[in-house]
């Protein structure tokens, strides 16, 4: 298999993990203090892979259009990021997930349409199969109407979940973008793509840290207390973060964004079986036909 797809299945992996340190947070502190750990437990880690990467080829020229472009795709993961952990206030794990997990189908039609990035039509056959995956298996949850009905049942949790995946998948392209920018300004990252990736997630979380830590302390300054009793569990979240970042703009960097979300699908999966084995949303078992769907677009979207 394609280096890629090894990468976007860690990315897949490291988001679960990320995702689910973040659900333990939801009613202990606020959606903006728990997305601020993950950006900020971060750049400890994170700055002594940029200190190797200045020292081994220089520090890098930003260009004008890679700064706004990671300023948009850091205010576009911030929003994103906040809104699931709303999610996650609202409705359980594992469907707000399954509901953020469309963005696959986003990235096909915005790249498409915007961004020069069209599948082949086996890759948008496998989507379909991934998006409808989706569909059996919010059929096989206890909320909302009987039998198909249920499919298309939405409460406050699944529509914020949705929008958040509108939101992440422009967040990809514009630090997919913001990649590209850097590359073509420093020609000598062309031959070391993963250090351009560390750079663009250093600028990228920098930026982050920035916006949440301003607003905390004009808005919420009581809930920086908090940051002393879950420093472990928010040290945990921004080492799973930064593997996520690292392996999902890594991926980006070598194929379409819409592949490497149909990779990442895996996510769902791993994400439901979470939700049965920790927070114990037993209807799982109701959802294994719609998981056999995302694995088989998968599937297809890898053959393509």
């Amino acid at each position: 298999m394609p280096l890629w797809v090894w990468i976007a299945l860690a990315a897949g992996c490291a988001q679960t993990a990320r995702n689910a340190l973040a659900r333990s947070m939801v009613g202990e502190i606020s959606a903006p203090l728990n997305s601020w750990s993950r950006f900020t437990f971060m750049l400890p880690l994170l700055f002594p892979m940029v200190t190797f990467c200045v020292m081994r080829s220089g520090m890098p020229y930003v260009s004008p259009s890679c700064l706004v472009y990671a300023v948009l795709g850091a205010s576009s993961q911030l929003i994103g990021g906040i809104m699931l952990i709303m999610a996650f206030q609202r409705s359980n794990f594992a469907q707000s997930i399954i509901f953020h997990k469309l963005e696959v189908v986003f990235a096909a039609v915005i790249g498409a349409l915007f961004f020069q990035e069209s599948p082949s039509l086996l890759a948008w056959f496998g989507i379909l199969v991934c998006s409808v995956g989706v569909v059996l298996m919010n059929v096989g949850r206890e909320a909302g109407s009987g039998g198909w009905r249920r499919a298309f049942y939405l409460d406050c949790g699944g529509v914020l979940a949705i929008v958040c995946a509108v939101i992440l998948v422009i967040c990809s392209f514009m630090i997919k973008r913001c990649l590209l920018a850097l590359v073509q300004a420093n020609p000598h990252l062309q031959d070391s793509t993963f250090e351009a990736v560390v750079f663009t997630s250093f600028l990228v979380t920098v930026t982050d840290v920035a916006i949440l830590t301003t607003y905390l302390v004009l808005r919420q300054p009581s809930q920086l207390a908090q940051v002393r009793r879950l420093w472990t569990r928010m040290f945990m979240v921004g080492a799973a973060s930064l593997t996520t970042s690292l392996t999902s703009y890594w991926a980006f960097s070598l194929t379409l964004v819409a592949y490497a979300a149909a990779v990442g699908q895996i996510e769902s999966v791993l994400s439901v079986l979470l939700g049965l084995m920790i927070w114990c949303e037993d209807e799982v078992w109701r959802q294994i036909p719609g998981m056999a769907l995302l694995i088989g677009g998968m599937i297809l979207v890898l053959l393509a």
